[in-house]
């Protein structure tokens, strides 16, 4: 079912900004960058980059809510690439909250509220698998499961809500 790429993956995400539409479909290439390791890129959109080589990637998004600065979304891909979420919301300006690999900033308690702790709420990019639905091999029933956000995502989404100023 992966390789038929009949399983729907849904992610739990906090980016950075709003993006404008409220769904969309990004549909650009990833390869590997070619000086830094372990990091992805979209071909000819960084300087240096010369090749056009890569390998599809595609990414469905939708806002499930908005708030000052940030935007709690669904990501849907429909390829499986390495980084491939992180990578497309950096690409269309929406960087992962936490994700300093590709753009993201740390978020604190203070940030958000102006009061309170400066360590990071989360020490890692706000992202989480949170659904996955697929037909059972033998029963061919759909299946779906959920994953609750860890606890520094969820502490995260609740103060965006909590301090929330749209």
């Amino acid at each position: 079912q992966f390789e038929r790429r009949t399983v729907r993956k849904t992610y739990l995400g906090v980016v950075e900004g709003s993006p404008q539409l409220d769904s969309d479909v990004i549909n650009a290439t990833l390869a590997s960058h070619p000086t830094i390791k372990d990091r992805y890129i979209i071909p000819g959109c960084h300087a240096g980059v010369l090749s056009r080589l890569g390998k599809e990637a595609i990414t469905e998004y939708e806002v499930v809510e908005r708030f000052r600065g940030y935007a709690l979304v669904h990501l849907h891909p429909r390829t499986g690439r390495t980084h491939q979420l992180r990578v497309h919301m950096s690409y269309i300006g929406h960087p992962m909250a936490g994700d300093t690999f590709y753009g993201g900033h740390h978020v604190s308690e203070l940030l958000l509220t102006g009061r309170g702790s400066e360590s990071p709420i989360t020490n890692q990019q706000a992202l989480h698998a949170y659904r996955i639905r697929f037909k059972h091999p033998i029963l061919e029933t759909t299946m779906e499961l959920e994953a609750p956000p860890p606890e520094d995502l969820a502490t995260l989404i609740r103060l965006l809500r909590h301090h929330r100023s749209l």
